[in-house]
């Protein structure tokens, strides 16, 4: 993992954290691999929390 997924992994999760996401998307960023796939699972957690 290069050091930009990884600094990119680490502000996903407190970002994820600040915005009071659960655990289970936590969990999920942490066993991402790639920015986009971090990317798909923060935006599915935005659109999830609005309904």
């Amino acid at each position: 993992m290069s050091k930009e997924t990884y600094n990119y992994k680490r502000t996903a999760i407190t970002t994820a954290r600040d915005l009071c996401y659960s655990d289970e998307v936590i969990i999920q960023i942490h066993n991402a691999k790639t920015e986009n796939e971090i990317s798909r699972i923060m935006r599915d957690a935005r659109l999830a929390q609005e309904v």
